[in-house]
């Protein structure tokens, strides 16, 4: 139910979630979910917004139409460990909110010394619960190219 109430088809044919067989339950690909499922079903006060909320997450993914993408190395993986920035806002903050995520991205990866870009993704990149997203990719110089 979470997972569907952030935007994401669980169960469609090419999804990025594992399905607990003969059961609801599905393991997360990302943070935001739990994130989100902490303030669903809430009536939130205008007054108490921006709410800005932060979560480590043991992530899991299939990778679908990921295979061969990178064959070298362990990009891409099945299981893995992020930190997720989520805010709850009005959409009056949001374009300053989303600007004030960016910045500290690119703060965080400029204190580590990394070479990285900043992606404003096409629409037709865009997941099911996203109206616009931003990738911050470090260049990998063993790949010889950008990732995330």
């Amino acid at each position: 139910e979470v997972l569907e109430k952030c935007g994401f088809q669980p169960r469609a044919e090419n999804t990025q979630n594992y399905g607990v067989s003969n059961s609801d339950l599905c393991l997360t690909g990302t943070a935001e979910i739990p994130l989100g499922g902490s303030v669903m079903n809430s009536l939130l006060e205008e007054s108490t917004l921006p709410r800005k909320l932060a979560g480590f997450g043991r992530c899991f993914r299939t990778e679908a139409g990921a295979a061969g993408q990178a064959s070298k190395g362990l990009y891409r993986v099945h299981q893995f460990s992020k930190v997720e920035m989520f805010v709850v806002c009005t959409p009056e903050q949001s374009e300053a909110l989303l600007q004030e995520l960016i910045d500290i991205e690119k703060e965080m990866f400029e204190e580590l010394g990394l070479h990285f870009k900043v992606l404003d993704m096409a629409s037709h990149d865009l997941g099911a619960p996203a109206y616009r997203k931003f990738d911050v990719e470090a260049w990998m110089p063993g790949m010889g190219r950008y990732g995330e």
